[in-house]
């Protein structure tokens, strides 16, 4: 299995590639663009780190989760002069797996804040890579599939764990949108309209995962994380102010 500190360090590389695709691009022509923004509803798959988590749920007798997730969420952005863009992202996923009396949830999410740089604005189309700083976490609930009454529960309340974690996250990606104008805007002398974009990248969570239950600390869990490449397609609208002494 690929060491820690080299997909750390992959990591590290993918976004500096991204941040050097934007400066390259700092003395290109400049791009038809001024104050505006878009953003919508994101749909797409999550690839993630759960080699550790498997291994100890199948120790344990359980079923184990897919390192594929479909993710579900939102993004939204802002233009600042040319070419910034400057906005934020988040969304999550959740997996179910049984095994014999147990049912096990695995859900996640994340927060971001997005930065990046459009280097290509021609046709409706906006290309711009951008980097994600924020927030990322993991939680585990294990619960028995019996009805027990509330008295039962009350004996022997340990029918259900949850545990969780969480850590620092980056993420690099490359943006591509399609705006269809439809000049909803018109009678303020804007544009507007319907917003298609796709996301391709690669997110990490930094850091050992430190587990939880409830406010008890949990030692020696495996390490878990939002990790590897994702894909996620957004549907949505935007908007921008007209062009002057164009």
């Amino acid at each position: 299995m690929e060491s820690k500190k080299s997909i750390i360090r992959r990591s590290f590389l993918f976004c500096a590639f991204i941040l050097s695709i934007s400066l390259g691009a700092a003395t290109a022509e400049a791009v038809d663009l001024r104050a505006g923004g878009g953003g919508g509803f994101m749909i797409g798959t999550q690839w993630l780190e759960l080699d550790d988590l498997n291994r100890d749920l199948r120790t344990g007798g359980y079923d184990t989760f897919n390192e594929s997730s479909l993710f579900c969420g939102g993004a939204g952005y802002g233009f600042i002069g040319e070419r910034l863009v400057f906005g934020g992202e988040g969304g999550g996923f959740s997996q179910e797996a049984s095994t014999g009396s147990y049912l096990q949830r695995l859900e996640g999410g994340y927060g971001l804040f997005t930065a990046g740089y459009v280097v290509f604005s021609r046709w409706g189309f906006n290309i711009f890579p951008q980097v994600g700083l924020g927030w990322g976490g993991v939680s585990l609930r294990i619960t028995e599939r019996s009805v027990p009454t509330f008295d039962e529960i009350l004996a022997t309340p340990t029918r259900e764990s949850y545990l969780s974690t969480g850590n620092f996250m980056m993420q690099g990606a490359l943006g591509i949108d399609y705006r269809l104008n439809l000049r909803v805007l018109e009678k303020t002398e804007g544009e507007g309209g319907l917003l298609f974009g796709v996301r391709f990248g690669y997110g990490y969570t930094f850091g050992e995962s430190d587990w939880s239950m409830g406010e008890i600390n949990v030692v020696d869990g495996p390490d878990v994380g939002i990790n590897g490449f994702f894909i996620r397609f957004l549907i949505g609208g935007w908007g921008v102010e007209p062009v002057s002494g164009r």
